[in-house]
């Protein structure tokens, strides 16, 4: 329980931080290209990740003479984990720090009124994508296998691909906010995932589940790197660490809230029913999310 705790808290401090370093260190014109970057190096080490997490458990059970399932190959692959964390934290050491320009107290607590309100005002699409998020993409595996009866073998591969085509979604986004703008991008790419929601949610194939499933993590997720560097944009630097602190805890609260909701909704609809309303649900947030970012931040962008 300790470990869970400690990984939580290192999770939660390297979700919050890299936002406002990008930032500060890098010159405005290549914001958008080195956050995406990032945010698909992210993905494209979770891909290779994800299939290393399966492999290592049996190449250790192999040396070890022990079961593949059994504590001591996970708590190996478990260690191996570790020494990457480790070895990621080494280019760190490198980094000169980069103090704002103007010394203000960067507590949310602290800063002004009307900063306080630009800052909850870019906080709100973050409460419906991520509470409309929350509702589904927990269960999805649970969902498609209870669905269709596929093997987890299968629906593994398909999760895996899916951040791949995350990966390269997200490094084509900076091309399209270049010429439509940051806002109008992220509308763009979630409105285009709606339809493939639908068809995840409603379709009886497979097949089109499994390209609905690979779409729609693509489009979707190719907006979060965008929406990431146009929100610490509007904000002074001192402020910017306490912004990105608010999305993270008011995109966890969404995944807090969302999966209660919906084993709740399940429990008592049963799981065709039930899904079918998750399903409604996720589209009405994510559609009143997408309409608030063009109606009230696209507006502030262009002014």
């Amino acid at each position: 329980m300790m470990s869970i705790l400690l990984i939580g808290l290192g999770g939660m401090a390297f979700w919050v931080v890299p936002s406002p370093l990008m930032t500060a260190l890098e010159p405005r014109t290549n914001r958008t290209y080195l956050f995406s970057a990032q945010f698909a190096a992210n993905l494209v080490a979770g891909f290779f990740g994800s299939l290393a997490g399966g492999w290592l458990p049996s190449f250790f059970a192999r040396i070890g003479g022990f079961d593949p399932k059994s504590l001591q190959a996970i708590q190996w692959t478990v260690m191996v984990a570790a020494v990457l964390y480790l070895i990621t934290a080494l280019p760190l050491w490198k980094l000169t720090e980069v103090r704002p320009a103007e010394p203000t107290d960067g507590k949310l607590w602290h800063i002004p009124r009307p900063a306080r309100r630009i800052i909850l005002i870019l906080l709100v699409p973050n409460i419906f994508i991520g509470l409309g998020a929350g509702l589904i993409i927990p269960f999805l595996n649970i969902f498609v296998e209870g669905k269709f009866g596929v093997s987890f073998a299968a629906l593994g591969a398909v999760f895996a691909w899916s951040q791949l085509g995350m990966a390269i979604a997200v490094m084509l986004q900076p091309i399209i906010a270049e010429r439509f703008g940051k806002t109008a991008s992220i509308v763009i790419v979630q409105t285009l995932s709606l339809p493939f929601i639908a068809m995840l949610g409603f379709s009886g194939s497979f097949a089109a589940v499994a390209i609905a499933l690979f779409v729609r993590s693509a489009l979707m997720n190719a907006a979060n790197p965008i929406y990431a560097e146009f929100t610490m944009g509007q904000v002074k630097e001192a402020w910017r660490p306490s912004l990105s602190a608010a999305e993270a805890m008011v995109w966890t609260a969404g995944w807090t809230v969302g999966p209660l909701l919906s084993g709740w909704i399940r429990s008592r609809l049963g799981f065709d029913v039930g899904f079918n309303v998750l399903f409604v649900a996720m589209l009405i947030l994510y559609g009143t999310g997408i309409a608030y970012t063009w109606f009230v931040l696209r507006p502030i962008e262009m002014a």
